[in-house]
C-alpha cells in the first residue's frame, strides 16, 4: 500500500501543478487512504493537498471528503481538520478556537509545509496580517531549504495573503515572482492563480488593459483544468 500510495501522491502532485485539479484531488485522496497508518506524515500532506485541490476546483463537498480522512490525526492537524470543516459548514464559532491554535503552533514552526497550513488557517480566520506574515516565513524557509518545487506555491499563498491584506504593490511583486517561478517549473495551475492575483491588483489600480491581459491568461488554464477559484 505504501508504494501505491506514493505513486498516487506523485500523480496527484503533478496534476495539482499542471492538470485538472479534480483529478489531482482524486489521486491525492487515494494516496491519503493508502498511506494512512503506514506513512502518517505523507498521508497528512496528501490530505492537505487534496483539500487544496478541491478548494481550487470550488468543490466544498470534496474539501470535506479530504478533511474527513484524518480520523487518526491528533494535535495541531486535528485542530486544522476540525476547524476547517467547521468553517466550511458555516460553524464559525466552532472553527475559531481550533484554527487559532493552528496559527499559533504551526506558525512558529520551521517546516514550510506546516507554515503553509498555518497561513491557510489564518486566512480562514480573516487574520490577513498573520496570514501574510506566516506565508512570508514559509517562503523564506522554502528558499533556505532550496525547495524549488514548493517555491511557486509558497509565492502563490503569499501573494493572495498580501492581496487580502490590502498590500497591493507587494502582492503584485510577489505574484510576478511567483509567475516566473511557476513558469520555470512547469506549474501552469499556480501560474493561473498568479495571473488572477495580478488581474485583481490591476482592477484596484484601474489598469483595464492589465486586467484584461491577466484575466485572459488565468482563464486559459482555469477553463481546461477546472480552476474555479482562479476563474472567479
Amino acid at each position: 500500500p505504501v508504494v501505491r500510495g506514493r505513486s498516487h501522491l506523485v500523480r496527484g502532485l503533478a496534476a495539482l501543478a499542471d492538470g485538472p485539479v479534480m483529478d489531482a484531488h482524486e489521486a491525492l485522496l487515494r494516496a491519503a487512504e493508502l498511506l494512512r497508518g503506514r506513512a502518517p506524515a505523507e498521508a497528512s500532506d496528501a490530505r492537505f493537498l487534496a483539500m487544496e485541490a478541491a478548494w481550487a476546483g470550488g468543490d466544498v463537498d470534496a474539501c470535506l471528503a479530504a478533511l474527513g480522512l484524518g480520523g487518526d490525526a491528533g494535535g495541531t492537524e486535528r485542530d486544522f481538520l476540525d476547524g476547517l470543516a467547521a468553517a466550511l459548514t458555516l460553524r464559525f464559532d466552532a472553527a475559531r478556537p481550533s484554527l487559532a491554535r493552528v496559527v499559533a503552533r504551526d506558525g512558529a514552526e520551521d517546516d514550510p509545509r506546516l507554515l503553509l497550513r498555518a497561513g491557510s488557517a489564518a486566512l480562514v480566520l480573516g487574520d490577513t496580517a498573520a496570514a501574510a506574515r506566516v506565508h512570508a516565513r514559509a517562503l523564506a524557509r522554502a528558499r533556505a531549504e532550496h525547495r524549488t518545487a514548493l517555491l511557486p506555491r509558497a509565492l502563490e499563498h503569499l501573494a493572495y495573503a498580501e492581496l487580502r491584506d490590502g498590500r497591493y504593490s507587494g502582492a503584485a511583486r510577489t505574484a510576478r515572482e511567483g509567475l516566473r517561478a511557476a513558469e520555470r517549473t512547469g506549474q501552469r495551475n499556480v501560474a493561473a492563480h498568479q495571473h488572477a492575483v495580478l488581474a485583481l491588483v490591476a482592477s484596484v489600480t484601474g489598469d483595464g488593459e492589465a486586467v484584461a491581459e491577466h484575466a485572459g491568461l488565468a482563464l486559459d488554464t482555469a477553463r481546461t483544468h477546472g480552476l474555479a477559484q482562479a476563474a472567479t
